[in-house]
């Protein structure tokens, strides 16, 4: 795999040496003995893969009265740690998400014939928020990076030391947080 900008060869910055008279004149000036450009993740888990993920949950209906009935509905999901970008969690711990459960939970009276409803919903009531598509990217040249970039001010790979630059920065989407919401629902 591409080693992450600003990874040093003593965190695994190590396989596939590229000599410097492969590289660019402009990677020659930061590289003038060539460059590591790979790290090797033998026995480290995939990306978005948890040992455990469990979802589990359940549905109850029962009449109220005047043909009119009440719905409760639960959905839970559990997961344990992950990882959220390729690479090896002993060298960037920001790079696990750990374990979590998340619960939604809805209560909803149905009317007469099902012409109308009204609900209350609430979705992560356990407020957990879990990223969803993670990269690394360069702060300070704004780009988004899977490898190293000619041209572009990142940190030199399979250094020795970091430069200006230093590490670059893990980016994700995130999923939404506690919400609480009433449905109305009206059939014709």
């Amino acid at each position: 795999m591409p080693c992450f900008g600003g990874q040093t060869i003593a965190q695994g910055c190590n396989q596939i040496f590229v000599p410097a008279a492969q590289l660019s004149a402009t990677q020659q000036l930061s590289y003038p003995n060539g460059r590591y450009t790979a790290q090797n993740l033998a026995g480290i888990p995939f990306v978005r893969a948890p040992e455990w993920r469990i979802n589990f949950g359940f549905d109850y209906e029962m009449p109220v009265g005047n043909g009119m009935r009440l719905q409760i509905a639960n959905d839970n999901q559990f997961s344990s740690k992950y990882l959220t970008i390729v690479g090896d969690p002993a060298v960037r711990p920001q790079m696990v998400q750990p374990q979590a459960l998340k619960i939604d939970f809805s209560l909803t009276l149905y009317g007469k014939d099902n012409r109308w409803s009204i609900g209350l919903v609430g979705k992560n009531l356990t407020d957990k928020l879990r990223p969803g598509y993670c990269s690394s990217y360069s702060a300070i040249s704004g780009s988004i990076l899977t490898a190293p970039i000619a041209g572009v001010v990142t940190t030199p790979i399979a250094a020795a030391a970091r430069n200006a630059a230093g590490q670059d920065e893990i980016g994700c989407s995130g999923a939404a947080g506690r919400s609480v919401a009433i449905r109305l629902g009206l059939k014709y």
